[in-house]
């Protein structure tokens, strides 16, 4: 699921993405595999 932490709209879609299938178990964990890949050698990166 992407989400954009900073979209109001896209967290509340993942919530209700989310509270369907878990039911009133609700969800006990939950895995950030945030990251960004770059195609290129990384000394032509910008770092900012």
């Amino acid at each position: 699921m992407v989400l954009d932490v900073t979209d109001r709209k896209s967290v509340q879609a993942a919530v209700h993405k989310v509270a369907e299938p878990v039911g009133e178990a609700g969800l006990w964990g939950l895995v950030n595999n945030a990251g960004i890949a770059v195609k290129a050698p990384w000394s032509v990166c910008r770092r900012s």
